[in-house]
């Protein structure tokens, strides 16, 4: 059997050190990467009774926010003295994952299941290129037509 599904997702990430603009180095410092996945997933199934077991593949687009905080600079004004600066930074780009996954059906329809996927993404934050994949266990709700 062969499977088509389509997800929006959201996972995020504190970051202990980062690029620092105003600086222009890295620092060390507290931010947190915000991640929200739109992707499409092709999905090879074998039924075994109430259970399925599958292998996926699939590609998405992958939103990412870095927010930084603020970083203190002296102000250009001496009357002014020194200022804060909202430091953030966001990024879209095309990904792609493969994995596995296997379900157990609850009712003819409806079932529950668990995928392990790795993602293959990176962002421009920064000017910086991250790497905003990585290994993910995914909660799977489905229903069947």
């Amino acid at each position: 059997n062969l499977g088509v599904e389509g997800a929006v997702g959201y996972y995020r990430s504190d970051q202990r050190t980062m690029w620092a603009p105003v600086v222009g180095a890295s620092v060390p410092g507290d931010g947190l990467l915000s991640v929200v996945p739109v992707t499409a997933t092709l999905r090879g199934i074998l039924p075994l009774g109430r259970v399925e077991v599958s292998a996926l593949a699939g590609l998405g687009v992958y939103f990412a926010h870095l927010d930084a905080g603020e970083w203190v600079r002296a102000s250009p004004s001496p009357e002014a003295g020194r200022v804060r600066v909202p430091v953030s930074s966001t990024d879209s780009r095309l990904g792609f994952h493969s994995g596995a996954g296997v379900a157990v059906y609850v009712t003819p329809r409806l079932l529950l299941g668990t995928d392990l996927r790795y993602v293959v993404a990176r962002a421009k934050l920064f000017d910086t290129t991250t790497h905003i994949g990585g290994l993910r266990l995914d909660a799977v709700l489905g229903y069947r037509f």
